[in-house]
């Protein structure tokens, strides 16, 4: 856990950037960068679970029968943390398509010819005061899919 809480230890945009500048604008780079900076998170809480639920009584009796650890782990502990976890999804989700926005705002994006909705505010935003809707056309379609992407995993939950 100590190795999590020095990726954690760095803003996940700054970690974006430094990378993104060090080996170009890549889509299988931003896709790692996105991955790895939310999986401290998800291994914190996971963790954080396990140790929690490793105490429980259900736990110390299927121990008891003899169950092997491979079946406590997956038909005991994880139907228990599956709640949690994809609340924590849905929340991680949400937090992607904000940093990969940023990163596209930024000017990091792999294909400029390609539809980025950071990039197109990015683009538009000095036309703010005469159309308006260039901008706010791809901040609702942001904000839309974040929003309905945590309602969806709230409810999968």
């Amino acid at each position: 856990m100590r190795l999590t809480d020095v990726v954690l230890a760095f803003p996940q945009i700054v970690l974006a950037l430094v990378l993104l500048t060090v080996v170009g604008p890549q889509q299988w780079l931003i896709v790692l960068i996105v991955g790895l900076s939310h999986a401290p998170r998800v291994a914190r809480l996971t963790r954080g679970m396990t140790t929690t639920l490793a105490t429980s009584e259900f736990v110390q009796s299927a121990e008891a029968l003899g169950e092997p650890r491979g079946r406590i782990m997956f038909g005991e502990l994880l139907p228990n943390m599956s709640g949690p976890l994809l609340a924590e999804l849905g929340l991680r989700l949400t937090y992607s398509i904000g940093l990969v926005a940023s990163i596209g705002f930024l000017g990091f994006v792999a294909d400029p010819r390609a539809a980025d909705w950071g990039m197109m505010i990015n683009e538009n935003r000095l036309a703010l005061l005469v159309q308006p809707w260039a901008i706010l056309a791809p901040v609702v379609a942001i904000a839309v899919l974040t929003v309905g992407t945590n309602l969806v995993a709230d409810g999968i939950a």
